[in-house]
């Protein structure tokens, strides 16, 4: 064989095992950078699932927090609180003088409100909500407290019209006798009493209709 051929092999030998050498690596580069997407892609996921496991405890966080608020209330708590309700002088809706008494064996809940805050007109909304279902065992009374009788009575009037009010409703007298009486000082308020005269419960943030519910459950069942 001539040196010429010679030459010609070793060329095209070169040539294949540089051509092999080029795949390989590119064969490896390959591969690593599937490695590099499939290692972002499970931090993405791990990522994701932490987002997830984080909002899941939230939830059940703030599911147990609600849950916990509402069973804070308990025959226990309520029984701790206890004091003698005080009689209540008020105002029926014709502006005359009565007495706000206890009826034999049955509860009572009062919400003293006014017609100046949403949230007091929203909070008899909800406890009327319960009146029909709960009024044969315990007894609901509703104090309005205004400086006024008849600056406020029309105001009054429209709000029981608008939302179908059918408690009764009072007015406190005009030196607040019946909030004084009862320790209120803020509106709204729910105060609890239970068949014995005492105050076992008064509700003044947060009134939604779970806790007025909480709260009647409990004393028509235990009180």
């Amino acid at each position: 064989m001539s040196k010429k051929r010679i030459v010609i092999f070793v060329l095209i030998a070169l040539l294949l095992i540089a051509g092999i050498v080029v795949n390989i690596i590119a064969w490896k580069g390959r591969e690593d950078i599937q490695k590099g997407q499939n290692q972002s892609t499970n931090i993405a996921e791990n990522v994701d699932n932490t987002s997830e496991n984080e909002t899941s405890n939230n939830t059940f966080l703030n599911n147990s927090l609600a849950n916990t608020d509402l069973n804070n209330i308990t025959e226990e708590d309520l029984e701790l609180s206890g004091e003698k309700y005080q009689i209540a002088d008020v105002q029926d809706k014709d502006g005359n003088a009565t007495t706000l008494e206890l009826e034999e064996n049955k509860p009572m809940i009062i919400l003293f409100w006014n017609t100046t805050e949403d949230v007091s007109i929203e909070t008899l909304k909800n406890l009327q909500s319960f009146y029909d279902k709960y009024s044969e065992k315990i007894t609901f009374a509703s104090i309005v407290v205004a400086d006024s009788f008849e600056e406020n009575k029309s105001d009054v009037e429209k709000v029981v019209a608008e939302n179908e009010i059918t408690m009764p409703v009072y007015y406190d007298t005009i030196d607040a006798s019946a909030s004084k009486a009862n320790n209120v000082s803020n509106v709204p308020s729910l105060v609890m009493i239970n068949k014995k005269g005492e105050k076992i419960n008064t509700v003044t943030e947060d009134i939604n209709t779970d806790v007025i519910e909480a709260n009647l459950d409990i004393l028509s069942e235990n009180y």
